[in-house]
């Protein structure tokens, strides 16, 4: 005893210095019901289960799991409870402008896709309560107007809340408190904060970590307080760690973290099994009514009062009036920027059936929806994501369970860029991706969901996958299982949602988390004026120029312009080619990487501000040390940067420049540029940057070996191909002979004046946007030699050089075709906008089939040869078809 006695005394912790009050949380949650309840017992006590749009599920939700249990607790005291089911739909997050840009913050496609995760949240609801219970969806019917007396900044979640906690105590009820999903990033904080401050006690906020990421934020040992400061009316609130030291700064250190660590199983719907008997309730709808201004204790001012449903049936009004669009347009309105909508509008498409897989070639080869026929997915707006928690487990059935074999096991990774095809040249990083990440992002399905799924077929006698590994997915010797691929996936992805609590708002300035200083950026005027200027403003702003083709796709690079094109006409893109279109925009165009963050923001179905934000924060923004080489490439001035290639770098030597399979450059008449000065003293007359992100030409090469993904998106390159004539006089006589370097890099016959380079991979390379601390070059690129053309001058006609920096571009190529139907660059296809880099490549090398150099080919011979794409020439009106419904769909 006195032992244990001495041992209590020199191990006790003073209380309330790192270290949680005692008491699980549904204590704390039972203990403020007693209190609060304590003034009449008669009242009806309202519990809020508040479901922002990140979390628009019932399955694993803790806070109406804990709700549920307050409610339950109350009964068992003869006390009456009630559960209300709340969303806000926030205006400034559905038709809002962005801070640094004024870019749309929602794109109608994921706008829809939000709407639809509403709808399907309302009818699970339903069915799984008998119709006892109903979500309510709230909105304010306009952003309220900044005045002397009122804040300027204005957040339409807390002008709901302050309604209907008006609305409940107008009632005679009583708040018994708000549950919901704990937020992690700046603005979601700041919200709470707010919420907090509207309660007349503010512990009854609840606010739950749950299954946000798939190891919880206590097992790992980090402790979470939130400060929050009052100045006058102003509230600032801040989530940030009690031991910051514990969280680490790189994603290597926080595996190391997490290993051993446990996975908390997934919560069940708190309403399974039990017999709520049936019928609506009775009372709801009659005393919400105040809020939306058809009652007396409602102001009269129609620009006060809310947009308010109950159930599913008003969700889509809702959003189409927060919109500003007309009754039943908004799935309609989308549609109409459906890959396969725009192909069957083509001329060439016409007369052929919209079922037809012709028509299916703008896109359908490298893009997967959720099929509409498997699990009772459904598909009723074409070619999009069903949404919904119904849809988002038939979809996680169907990728685990239901195909042959099993589309998990080609799983390769969101970022493994080593992992090649083998011999099915679809299965790149590029397309074999799980395409649950918009599921994941509007809380349709839960990360502890899906790992749990995970694991039961790991554990079941399905999963003999491991030695058919090696053969479906093009397994290197250093990769690792497509299952624990997809947990070190989905670690990095707790990554950045942790290290929010470090960086704070840090995450949305210019220097970015790392405090990255010493880079000029370029930025719009028209942008830093407040306003969001249309494509005849751009034409005076030649940086406002610049990002608006790099929106539209049309930076003259085709991997770039395929993605780019895919993100704004489907809402998705592989995280492989986000990094590559957004190092082009950071690195070459030299843009604030704000506005590029803001623009993914917009477009992406999957987006979570961590997630998003995080990735251009610590994966594209340059590292502080890397600022210096960086801003010299940036400028052009490549002496003492870039070393000439000699051949004898650390890497694999170059096996020759002769043969067929070796990549050439076009006929180069003197080719005189042999020093790095004279390539900066051409490239500042010429008034042009220089590429610094050579895996825009050295990744398709491997991950759109056959150039399918690049024609799919970018259908104005195959006239390149099929015109019958190339712009250097070559003839094309049938399919075997075309040429598809021309679709990888256009300018190849137009080259002038190059200067050879070494551009070998190394850490810390200002060459590669991936080379900050990375060592693991020589599996990565074994195959690649490191030597490189520096392209200084294109040799063009008088009329296309003319226009090279021309604002005539913003409109569109002039896509006529002169009699001869030769392809001609700058007409059909954008001016690159930098200076790019020609790698040389020896194309036996590559660890891939490919249709290069006119062959499909590979060293090994055992996988069989696949045939290359057949092409038909698109015709101009087609091209601008695509072009305008890209603009579209973008403003």
């Amino acid at each position: 005893f006195f032992s244990r006695y001495v041992y209590m005394i020199f191990t006790k912790r003073p209380r309330g210095r790192g270290r949680r009050p005692q008491g699980s949380k549904e204590q704390q949650i039972l203990s403020s019901q007693s209190v609060s309840s304590n003034e009449d017992g008669t009242a009806e006590t309202v519990l809020i289960v508040w479901y922002r749009w990140s979390d628009l599920r019932l399955t694993d939700h803790e806070p109406l799991v804990e709700a549920e249990k307050a409610a339950a607790k109350l009964s068992s005291l003869g006390k009456k409870g009630r559960v209300l089911h709340v969303h806000i739909v926030e205006r400034e997050l559905l038709a809002g402008r962005s801070r640094v840009g004024q870019i749309r913050r929602c794109s109608l496609r994921r706008a829809l896709f939000w709407c639809e995760s509403v709808e399907a949240l309302a009818t699970h609801l339903a069915q799984c309560t008998n119709s006892t219970q109903e979500l309510i969806v709230i909105s304010t019917r306009s952003e309220a107007k900044s005045t002397p007396d009122k804040p300027i900044h204005y957040d339409s979640a807390v002008e709901v809340f302050r309604r209907l906690f008006e609305t409940i105590q107008e009632s005679g009820r009583r708040i018994g408190g708000v549950f919901a999903h704990q937020g992690f990033c700046d603005e979601e904080v700041q919200t709470e904060g707010r919420v907090r401050a509207l309660l007349a006690d503010p512990t009854l906020l609840y606010l739950f970590w749950g299954g946000q990421t798939l190891h919880h934020v206590d097992d790992l040992g980090l402790e979470i307080e939130t400060v929050t400061l009052t100045q006058g009316s102003d509230i600032n609130t801040k989530l940030c760690l009690r031991n910051p030291g514990a969280m680490p700064l790189y994603k290597g250190e926080f595996n190391k973290m997490c290993k051993g660590k446990r996975i908390r199983d997934p919560l069940d719907i708190p309403y399974k099994g039990k017999d709520l008997g049936a019928g609506a309730p009775s009372d709801i709808r009659i005393w919400l009514m105040g809020m939306c201004g058809t009652s007396s204790s409602a102001s009269s001012d129609a620009g006060n009062s809310a947009l308010l449903c109950c159930g599913a049936s008003g969700v889509r009004r809702i959003f189409e009036s927060v919109l500003g669009l007309s009754p039943k347009t908004l799935e309609v309105t989308v549609h109409s920027f459906n890959p396969d909508t725009i192909a069957a509008a083509w001329p060439e498409n016409q007369s052929q059936s919209a079922s037809d897989p012709g028509m299916r070639t703008f896109g359908r080869s490298t893009f997967l929806y959720p099929p509409s026929s498997s699990g009772g997915v459904s598909n009723s707006c074409g070619n999009t994501w069903p949404a919904g928690e119904f849809a988002a487990l038939a979809y996680l059935r169907l990728l685990v369970w239901e195909t042959d074999p099993p589309a998990l096991t080609l799983y390769k990774g969101a970022a493994e860029s080593f992992n090649h095809a083998v011999g099915e040249a679809d299965n790149t990083p590029i397309n074999a991706g799980t395409r649950l990440s918009p599921f994941l992002a509007f809380g349709n399905l839960s990360v502890r969901t899906l790992i749990a799924e995970v694991r039961r077929w790991e554990r079941s006698s399905s999963s003999s996958s491991e030695t058919n590994y090696g053969k479906q997915s093009g397994r290197v010797s250093h990769s690792v299982p497509p299952t624990k691929r997809l947990y070190q996936e989905l670690i990095f992805r707790d990554f950045l949602r942790v290290s929010c609590l470090l960086w704070g708002s840090e995450l949305f300035k210019i220097g970015g988390p790392f405090r990255t200083q010493g880079v000029s950026w370029r930025r719009p005027k028209t942008f830093t004026a407040g306003t969001c200027s249309p494509p005849s403003a751009c034409a005076e702003d030649p940086v406002a120029r610049d990002f608006r083709r790099w929106q539209e796709g049309q930076t003259g690079f085709p991997f770039v312009d395929a993605g780019m094109r895919e993100l704004a006409l489907t809402g998705y893109m592989s995280h492989l080619h986000r990094q590559c279109c957004a190092a082009f925009l950071v690195r070459d165009l030299g843009i604030d990487w704000r506005l590029g963050a803001e623009h993914f923001e917009a477009c992406l179905l999957d987006h979570t501000p961590d997630a998003n934000w995080g990735n251009w924060a610590y994966r594209i923004l340059p590292r502080p040390c890397l600022v210096p080489g960086l801003q010299c490439m940036m400028r052009g001035d490549v002496s003492g940067v870039v070393p000439l290639f000699s051949g004898t770098g650390k890497g694999k030597k170059d096996k020759g420049t002769k043969g067929k399979h070796h990549s050439r450059l076009a006929s180069n008449p003197g080719n005189t540029v042999t020093t790095a000065a004279e390539v900066d003293a051409k490239l500042k007359r010429a008034g042009m940057r220089t590429q610094t992100t050579v895996e825009c030409t050295v990744w398709p090469m491997i991950h759109d070996s056959f150039a399918k993904h690049t024609l799919a998106w970018v259908p104005e390159l195959r006239n390149a191909l099929t015109c019958g004539q190339r712009s250097n006089g070559g003839s094309i006589t049938s399919q075997a002979s075309l040429d598809f370097e021309l679709a990888r890099e256009p300018w190849r016959d137009h080259v002038s004046d190059s200067m050879n380079v070494d551009v070998k991979p190394y850490k810390d390379s200002p060459l590669w946007f991936c080379a900050a601390n990375r060592v693991n070059w020589d599996y990565e690129y074994s195959w690649f030699s490191g030597s490189g053309s520096r392209v200084t001058e294109l040799n063009l006609p008088p009329r296309e050089a003319s226009s090279l920096d021309c604002s005539a571009q913003m409109q569109g190529p002039d896509h006529s075709l002169d009699a001869s139907g030769r392809f001609i660059l700058g007409r059909d296809y954008p001016f690159p906008l930098v200076m790019p880099i020609v790698p040389r490549i020896n194309y036996r090398e590559l660890p891939v089939q490919h249709c290069w150099m006119g062959a499909s080919y590979r060293e090994s011979g055992t996988h069989g040869i696949e045939t290359r794409p057949e092409l038909r020439p698109i015709t101009p009106v087609s091209i601008e078809i695509v072009r305008r419904s890209i603009q579209r769909a973008i403003l």
